[in-house]
């Protein structure tokens, strides 16, 4: 690997291209000059003034079978395009949607999506998606946008920051199945979540405001007010006379169910109030004590937008516990966990001409593992406490552009159409290498703090440091990308769509190609047909390179995983009924896993299955509309190579997949006021990594329901009741990284504590049912 300093030109070249689009772009029409109904095909809303809305200004009014799945979408070629026509299988979610199913934050979406298997620890790690089949320990394999924006942390390149998202805010999700690395970059092998929020232009002017408050209660084994989970979030929205404004919040504390405790050996309280573990750290209630993992999350996003120019900053905090990640007897799961993601960016959309429009981006971004961020530790080996505070500091510059052109109109054959999209993006990034540690390092539990002991030091309770700059761990690395996209028309209803994108990385020293191709065809008005092809790249994260420590390792030596994916989509439409099957195959070469605690690049890894999907609409007197939808996820293969103790590789399964998953959701739109939601998710058992002494974890069903009341008492007020695991089922999800503690209770052999026999969890029990209470208002 080799570092090229080539920071300072890149960024002179990357500042000069932006001045020069600006001047032009002072000298030409604006979009309101366009001649109408000759607006470049595929533009956002910010340069048309088209706001991706429901045909009807009533939002209570019932959906219809084209506006669940052939809505307009922008996240599978950055442009307006046909959900059944885009390049790419895209799902969409809409606000009125998540009201219905009451979600409470934007991750618990990812439950009901087909090719999904989220595994949720509640802690640092606070929830995984293996996304067809796609096994991680650290890094997502796919994107987090906002508006476009990505929002992967820079350290560990996680997507957790979801969890902060204000609902309030939220117009739509689009979820773009399938490799979007020829238009994003690297990390989107899997797809791209795309979070479309209300601070668009409106085309009315006046206010727009919404809020919301979440009472969260478990049922079981009594209701405890104590552990009461809270969310209060709001958004305000103005639309003046060629200019507007918005603000969105969230505050939240979310207190994990504590009869967890008594549902894994290693996450009981007799090992959490264990002083031979933990010593005097017991009297310190924020680092341990018995089982009790809190999340507090903080969000706030403000723009100011003047027509097709927006300024914009968002800021999101997570700060919460360890959850069910690591065994009572390595870890407390109380110890705190922080992560901060700052934004402020200036973006600037224009219509040079009915066919020529752009996009400009500058950003500045803040990434951080924040104070007061810890690591507290039983080492078995030693027999000795471990405190630790970790913090790591990441910046990053952005400048992009994007072109969009639309080349011909009717020229050959009358209905053919040539659109072009092309653009660079250039990020500077100032990196750090390892955490930045401070704290004690084997300190032995049964002495105290702040007083001498025979022939011993005298130990003090350590004290977080600010984070300092140490030029030797970190670095600046730049990125470069190029890309160029084109979708072609001959006949109407029948699209061709090729990509290609080179993308350069300072830090691993190349330049990686990148193609996308594929047809969609209207074969007929009811069906349509889709074969894709595209390639990704996933880089490692600074976390697997640099920052290892006891529980997992670090490698300096890690490349770039490289995929590609085949797709054959099958869609078949009436007024009633929508019927989907996607059938993917994904082969990855130089793949990144965890051998032996030690992240490496093995070989291939290769997952194929298909989901299937069916919308239902029906008209049944006295109900206003009755929605049923489903979703059905078989795998077909998923292996990979494993490398044995000895060195040698086999392909093995990929560990901790369901092979079937079936999602069931219906939704009775009783009246206008009212509407009742049921949601059934059922998940058959899943084989474990080989590191698992538990090899299976049993197959479950669970059933959520939401009653809500629209206009509740004065217009515009709503409330609804939630029930999560109505049946109060008991069930697990597999362990993440190595789930390696086993089973066995732990117990002293003399002064030589046997316990657990690994650093993460065989088994996450799952929260049993739990009652909400959802009151919002919206203007």
């Amino acid at each position: 690997m080799s570092y090229l300093p080539s920071s300072s030109l890149l960024a002179r070249v990357a500042m000069v291209c932006l001045g020069v689009v600006f001047a032009v772009d002072a000298q030409t029409v604006h979009a309101q000059d366009a001649e109408p109904g000759r607006v470049p095909a595929g533009l956002p809303p910010e340069v048309t003034g088209v706001v991706l809305e429901k045909a009807s200004d009533d939002e209570t009014e019932a959906l219809t079978i084209e506006e669940i799945v052939d809505t307009l979408v922008l996240s599978a070629s950055n442009r307006e395009e046909s959900a059944l026509t885009a390049p790419a299988w895209v799902l969409t979610i809409s606000r009125e949607e998540i009201d219905e199913r009451g979600y409470e934050e934007l991750t618990d979406l990812l439950d009901d999506l087909p090719s999904m298997d989220v595994v949720r620890p509640h802690g640092d790690t606070y929830f995984r998606s293996y996304w067809r089949g796609y096994r991680n320990l650290i890094g997502a394999p796919y994107l987090l946008l906002v508006d476009g924006l990505v929002f992967n942390h820079l350290y560990l390149n996680e997507a957790e920051v979801m969890a902060t998202f204000p609902l309030s805010s939220v117009e739509r999700v689009e979820v773009a199945y399938g490799p979007a690395s020829a238009l994003y970059g690297p990390n989107a092998a899997m797809g791209v979540i795309n979070v479309i929020t209300r601070a668009t232009p409106r085309e009315e002017t006046g206010i727009t405001s919404s809020a919301r408050f979440f009472l969260r209660v478990p049922t079981r084994p009594s209701f405890d007010f104590e552990t009461t989970s809270q969310v209060a979030e709001a958004f305000l929205h103005y639309q003046g006379q060629g200019w507007r404004a918005s603000i969105s919040a969230r505050f939240d504390s979310i207190v994990l169910d504590p009869s967890l405790a008594n549902k894994f050996e290693y996450l009981g309280n007799r090992y959490y109030e264990n002083e031979r573990f933990y010593g005097e750290f017991l009297d310190s209630p924020e680092l341990a004590g018995s089982f009790r993992s809190e999340s507090r999350k903080q969000a706030i996003d403000a723009r100011v937008g003047f027509g097709g120019t927006e300024v914009g900053f968002q800021r999101f905090r997570m700060q919460g516990g360890t959850g069910l990640v690591y065994p009572a007897d390595r870890a407390p799961n109380r110890i705190p966990y922080v992560t901060l993601e700052q934004s402020l960016y200036l973006r600037h959309h224009h219509l040079f001409s009915d066919t020529l429009s752009s996009t400009t981006l500058l950003r500045f971004r803040e990434s951080h593992i924040d104070a007061p961020t810890a690591w507290l530790e039983f080492d078995h080996s030693v027999q000795r406490v471990t405190f630790q505070y970790w913090q790591s500091s990441n910046y990053a510059m952005t400048a992009a552009h994007q072109l969009s052109l639309s080349a011909f109109r009717g020229l050959l054959t009358g209905e053919d159409e040539l659109v072009v999209d092309v653009g660079f993006r250039y990020e500077w990034r100032d990196l750090e290498r390892d955490y930045i540690r401070n704290g004690l390092t084997y300190w032995d539990p049964s002495l105290p703090f702040s007083s001498a002991t025979a022939g011993g030091p005298n130990y003090t309770f350590p004290e977080p440091t600010a984070a300092e700059r140490q030029l030797a761990n970190r670095d600046t690395v730049d990125t470069f990308g190029l890309f160029a996209l084109a979708r072609l028309q001959l006949v109407e209803g029948h699209y061709v769509n090729l990509g290609v994108r080179i993308d350069y990385n300072s830090f691993f020293g190349e330049a990686t190609p990148i193609f996308r191709g594929g047809y969609v065809g209207r074969l007929f008005p009811f069906f349509t047909l889709k074969l894709l092809y595209g390639q990704a790249i996933r880089e490692p994260n600074r976390r697997v390179l640099f920052g290892g420590f006891s529980a997992t390792g670090s490698n300096l030596e890690l490349e770039r995983e490289r995929s590609q994916t085949l797709e054959l989509s099958l869609a078949y439409q009436l007024d009633f009924l929508a019927l989907q099957a996607n059938f993917w195959l994904v082969d990855v070469s130089n793949g990144l896993v965890s051998a032996n605690g030690t992240p490496q690049n093995v070989g291939q890894r290769l997952m194929a299955g298909t989901d299937l999907s069916a919308v239902a609409l029906f008209d049944i007197p006295p109900l206003r509309q009755l929605k049923l939808w489903l979703y059905y996820s078989p795998y077909f293969v998923t292996n990979e190579e494993v490398v044995a103790a000895d060195g040698t590789t086999s392909m093995q399964p990929i560990g901790d997949l369901a092979a079937h998953k079936l999602f069931l959701g219906v939704t009775a739109d009783v009246h206008r006021l009212a509407a009742a939601t049921a949601l059934a998710r059922c998940i058959a058992d899943r084989t474990t990594v080989t590191t698992n002494p538990v090899p299976t974890v049993p197959a479950y069903c669970t059933v959520d329901a939401n009653v809500r009341f629209r206009d509740f008492a004065i217009d515009g007020l709503w409330f609804s009741l939630r029930v999560t695991n109505i049946l109060d089922t008991a069930y697990f999800h597999p362990g993440v990284g190595s789930a390696d503690t086993g089973t066995t209770p732990g117990r002293w052999e003399g002064d030589t504590w046997v316990g657990s026999a690994g650093y993460f969890n065989s088994l996450l029990p799952q929260p049993g049912r739990a009652l909400s209470i959802h009151l919002g208002m919206d203007y």
